[in-house]
């Protein structure tokens, strides 16, 4: 249903990228208090990784909250609490039928990070939404509209490095 609709969605996205006023800034991660995940990856190494990642967010006692995207309903699941997204949850209008989508996508997260090795479709939904005050990604040509960071992984498409990329980048980062 989302490869058939595709086109529509591409026209929402785009205008609500441009209705969305949402207050934006550039937040360091030691001073960012609540973060947002979306995660979407396949294969254990990149799922290891990740694990780590929200262990130490976790260590750092950050507040977090984690959507899990796989365009079909799996077996595989994260060692930590989170929402599961799949494509059976957008209805042909680009809306959440799932609460938790809607309240993740109106939180005011410090930083709303997007880890995947692409990015789907439900994810540029989400984002285009968001009122994040920092989304931060990879980078994705034509897409910037949607992030208000995004790192450039040419050397490496893998998940590890664009996590340890994030690490890097939002420490770095100057109010």
């Amino acid at each position: 249903m989302l490869k058939m609709l595709e086109p529509f969605y591409r026209y929402v996205i785009e205008k609500k990228i441009k209705l969305n006023k949402s207050r934006r800034e550039n937040i360091n991660f030691e001073t960012a208090k609540e973060i947002g995940i979306l995660y979407s990856a396949s294969g254990q190494n990149s799922a290891e990784v990740f694990h780590n990642f929200v262990y130490e967010l976790k260590l750092k006692n950050k507040s977090f909250i984690i959507i899990n995207y796989s365009p079909k309903p799996t077996g595989i699941s994260l060692k930590y609490d989170c929402i599961k997204l799949t494509d059976k949850d957008i209805n042909w209008m680009g809306s959440y039928s799932m609460q938790e989508i809607t309240a993740f996508i109106r939180k005011p997260f410090d930083i709303l990070y997007c880890i995947s090795e692409t990015l789907p479709l439900a994810f540029e939904l989400i984002l285009c939404d968001s009122k994040a005050k920092f989304r931060v990604g990879r980078f994705y040509p034509g897409k910037e509209g949607l992030f208000d960071f995004m790192i450039d992984t040419k050397q490496s498409d893998s998940i590890p490095f664009l996590i340890e990329q994030i690490i890097h980048f939002s420490g770095v980062i100057k109010k």
